[in-house]
């Protein structure tokens, strides 16, 4: 988690050590263990600090516009509900100092994972960098392994599904369990799913790319979406402007993150999103398990494992492997995408005091009828039955 000491721009502030006697604010509310544990870190630089204790967030903000505060420490994953109170709070302010603070990873329950079914968490942060900078959970996906079918079954959860928050009283997008670590996401989907996880996978920009690099690039066949500025289905990412068109394409790493990142484009969005990401996966796996790559899979794994997260031991990622290169069986990778309605809603479980948007602000309301179909398809993957998908659930 990223603790950081913000002041206004403007301010003649350059360290932390200019700060001495100054006021701080913050909104404890949003998170008061590691507001503390940042206020801790600062007095072991400057000593005692005066810290104000606001309701909200935009009452911290709004504390440091009127200058009854010097300065506020922020959790850096809260900028996004800053944002949507106060555009060009980027602009206004500058960071004095950030303060790493780390949070617990979730334990394994482990299972055996060459001769039973086993469920893992596949998190995608929207972050760059080292793997530990804590981030919003872009990508959700539960990934369905059964060793004994050679089936795995892909279930994307939309990253603004509004659901119970694990330790929190209510509701929020999914996206935002992020604050409370990755236990917190996990333990919420296990709740509206009904299932439970054996492992975690996380990953940001930096590790995806790694990985396509060091598998030599991908193979997509894009489908033809409905695109908001062509008719034939082709389209612009937003982040690198490559230009796309349905067909097989084979990208290198930067314009596989394009791809699995882009939504704007489509008339579905986000949906469309989610679908990519597995297509993206499934052509990972297909290249993971061909025999130009498989034999040199521990090598390609030892060069990507400082960028990925995980709580699988190294053991059980090298047995899987060993298994591959035995069999060379060709696996069956199935998906399915949850839906749901789009409101707008006020109280949001991690934001204290809820939005300061008199409109509210966009979620998903979920699709029982997805949520239960999608345990039922887990439950027969994980039962070492053959999962059969209708084309229009793909």
């Amino acid at each position: 988690i990223q603790m950081s000491v913000i002041v206004l721009k403007d301010n003649n502030v350059n360290n932390i050590k200019d700060l001495k006697d100054s006021i701080f604010g913050a909104c404890s509310a949003s998170d008061e263990i590691n507001t503390n544990k940042a206020k801790t870190l600062i007095e072991d630089e400057i000593n005692t600090i005066i810290l104000e204790d606001y309701v909200t967030l935009a009452d911290t903000v709004k504390a440091l516009y009127n200058g009854e505060i010097d300065a506020m420490i922020l959790k850096e994953m809260e900028r996004d509900s800053i944002d949507e109170s106060y555009e060009g709070f980027d602009d206004r302010t500058k960071v004095i100092k950030t303060y790493e603070i780390k949070i617990a990873s979730a334990t394994a329950n482990s299972a055996q994972v060459t001769q039973e079914p086993f469920n893992i968490f596949i998190c995608g942060t929207d972050q760059k960098g080292d793997i530990s900078t804590a981030g919003l959970s872009d990508v959700n996906m539960i990934c369905t392994v059964n060793p004994v079918t050679k089936q795995l079954y892909l279930t994307s959860i939309p990253r603004d599904y509004y659901v119970d928050i694990a330790g929190y009283n209510g509701k929020d997008k999914l996206t935002h369990s992020a604050k409370g670590g990755i236990q917190c996401t996990m333990e919420t989907i296990e709740n509206f799913m009904g299932i439970e996880f054996n492992y975690y996978v996380k990953m940001n920009f930096t590790s995806f790319m790694s990985i396509i690099d060091a598998l030599g690039g991908i193979e997509i066949d894009i489908p033809v979406y409905d695109t908001l500025y062509s008719d034939d289905g082709s389209f612009t990412t937003k982040i690198y402007k490559y230009e796309m068109k349905p067909g097989k394409t084979t990208m290198n790493s930067k314009q596989a993150l394009a791809f699995v990142r882009e939504r704007k484009s489509f008339v579905d969005g986000d949906k469309v999103r989610g679908q990519n990401q597995q297509l993206m996966i499934k052509a990972v796996v297909k290249k993971i398990c061909s025999p130009s790559i498989i034999t040199k899979l521990d090598g390609i794994f030892e060069s990507v494992a400082e960028s990925l997260e995980t709580n699988m031991s190294s053991d059980e990622i090298r047995s899987l492997i060993n298994m591959q290169m035995s069999d060379m069986a060709a696996w069956d990778v199935v998906s399915y995408h949850l839906d749901g309605e789009s409101i707008r809603v006020k109280e949001f479980a991690t934001i204290p005091g809820g939005t300061s948007n008199p409109n509210g602000l966009f979620v998903m309301q979920p699709y029982q009828e997805t949520i239960d179909k999608a345990k039922s398809n887990i439950d027969t993957v994980m039962a070492n039955e053959i999962l059969i998908m209708d084309e229009d659930d793909e």
